[in-house]
């Protein structure tokens, strides 16, 4: 999955997930490890987050329960992670690319909500899953996943779950800062969301 612009060989490893379901635990068990695992490097982790988050949203063979178990590991993490930003002293500027995880992981479970919403409005409890987390903390937090993020998913997400309202850090007069911002994490090795997408 390293391998610079592989665009075919992981689908695979995604076919064959479809003949056993304990393939499709192992396998997004695994990607949610690396993705969450401190001893990882960041590239690794930001291309588990992106192939997790594709396969699960997908592969109409994973199962909904797999879907909230990625989210609820995943958006643990990142209620963390802002936990220990607000403890810090003197933190890295948000969209720093030590910040990177948070990023791809923010990214990577709204893109799920968006796509899964559907199956979990299905469910009797679907829903209450979804919206026992605090969006607007995450999506409102001092590290603003708008910067670097989908600011379309982002709006969507709380749209789905309450209407609530989610703005950037960032203003109109600090178009610059963001465009550092990008440009900076553009100079860390990445994997879009899609994999399909290209890379």
């Amino acid at each position: 999955m390293l391998t610079h612009r592989s665009k075919y060989t992981q689908f695979i490893l995604f076919f064959i997930c479809q003949f056993d379901a304990s393939f499709v635990e192992r396998f997004v068990g695994r990607l949610v490890d690396w993705s969450c695992s401190e001893e990882a490097p960041l590239v690794t982790r930001q291309t588990c987050c992106a192939y997790c988050a594709s396969f699960v949203c997908r592969a109409t063979f994973v199962s909904i329960d797999i879907v909230r178990s990625v989210l609820y590991f995943s958006l643990t993490w990142v209620n963390k992670y802002i936990d220990g930003y607000d403890a810090m002293e003197k933190p890295l500027h948000p969209g720093d690319p030590g910040h990177l995880v948070f990023y791809s992981l923010s990214q990577a479970v709204c893109y799920i909500v968006c796509f899964s919403s559907r199956r979990f409005e299905r469910e009797s409890a679907g829903l209450a899953f979804l919206r026992r987390w605090d969006w607007t903390r995450i999506l409102n937090s001092p590290l603003d996943p708008l910067r670097v993020g989908l600011p379309r998913e982002c709006h969507l997400v709380l749209h789905l779950l309450g209407g609530q309202r989610v703005h950037s850090h960032v203003s109109s007069s600090g178009a610059a800062a963001r465009a550092g911002d990008q440009q900076r994490l553009r100079a860390v090795p990445h994997q879009r969301t899609d994999p399909r997408l290209g890379g």
